[in-house]
Formats: structure tokens, sequence, C-alpha cells
């Protein structure tokens, strides 16, 4: 990691930071996985970062960029603010959000945090959207509702038809087992590549 993110990653002192490179990692060889941890360990605002840095996303991808999908409108808002802070940068630079009626971005934008609806309305209103995303990550999976199931079925079949989108789910509270086996019965992966499942007991 870069130093500057590595050091405002470790000065949080959440008890994910340890468990962060390792992520980043196994998300980049299997391109898909399952994180759970538990709550206020870091997972929403650490991951994001961590795989900015990880994959040096602007430096060496272009214009790719992590997208990171909330189910409600207040925690778009709040990590969006937060992700924008530890970057020591105004919300709307490399820390961007969108929802209903309101966004906030720059052409600095690296990571876009927004809900589940509007990743699904950009998917259809825009066939080559997907081409933008390095990373998708599904933050507070157990909250699902048909916005969460349509999204992860549009991403899904982004990847069965090639698209190198990496797919990451997060929560505190899920059986990790059961979006990882639904993973691997959609991308019929055999038992040497089944999708990872992460578990960072970290309270």
């Amino acid at each position: 990691m870069k130093n500057d993110i590595a050091r405002r990653i470790a000065e949080t002192s959440l008890p994910l930071v340890p468990y962060l490179r390792g992520i980043c990692q196994t998300l980049d060889e299997h391109g898909a996985a399952v994180l759970r941890a538990d709550p206020g360990s870091g997972k929403s605002t650490l991951v994001p970062l961590a795989l900015l840095d990880y994959f040096r996303l602007g430096e060496l991808s272009g214009a790719e960029k992590i997208i990171m999908l909330e189910p409600r409108r207040a925690a778009v808002l709040g990590i969006a603010s937060r992700l924008a802070e530890l970057l020591e940068e105004d919300v709307g630079a490399q820390a961007w959000y969108a929802v209903r009626l309101e966004r906030r971005v720059s052409a600095k934008t690296r990571i876009e945090v927004l809900t589940e609806g509007l990743l699904v309305r950009r998917l259809q209103e825009n066939s080559g959207y997907y081409t933008k995303c390095h990373t998708i990550i599904f933050d507070e999976f157990h909250e699902r509702s048909v916005h969460t199931d349509l999204a992860l079925a549009f991403v899904m079949d982004l990847r069965r038809m090639g698209a190198r989108t990496r797919l990451l789910i997060m929560s505190a509270t899920i059986d990790a087992d059961i979006p990882a086996a639904f993973i691997d019965h959609v991308e019929n992966r055999m038992p040497g590549q089944k999708t990872p499942v992460i578990e960072c007991p970290c309270r």
C-alpha cells in the first residue's frame, strides 16, 4: 500500500486493519469473495480504501472505480463522508456519492458510494457502465431487498458474460457460506475454485 493511505488506515486502529492485505490478495486471486466481520470493525470505511491502494486505481488502471453499494441513503452519505475524511479530501474528490436527486463527483473519483437501486438503473441505461467497475462491493448484505437481489443478478450476469469486475459481499451477521455457494453455483465453479469466505472475528 502507498504510505499515505496505509498510514491513514493504520491510524484508525480499527480491528480490521491487520486483515486488509489478506482481503485484497484473496479478492485479487479469486475475483469474488464473501467477508464477514463484526460490527464496528471497519468494513465499510477501510476495505474500499485498502482496495483503492492495493490495486493502485487511478495510477495503473485508467478510469476503473470501486463501486460501494449501500441499502440506505443515510449510509451512502455517512460512508462517503468518512471515506473523504480519511483521504483528507472533500466529498466528491476520490470518494463520491450518489442518491436519488443528488450526487457529488469529480474527474478524480475512484470510489463511488451509491444505493443498489441506482446501480441497477445505471446498468440498464448505459450498457458500458460496467467497464468502469473494477470492484463492486455489496455492503450490509444482510439487509437484502429486491434492489439488492436485482443488482446482484445484474452483476452476476455481467461476470458470466466475461466482465472482469470483482465482486465482494460484506456483512456482520450473514451466514457467509450461503452467498458464496450462490456465486459458485451461478459461475459453475469447480471444488478447487470455490468462492473464499473470509471470517474476521474482530469486534
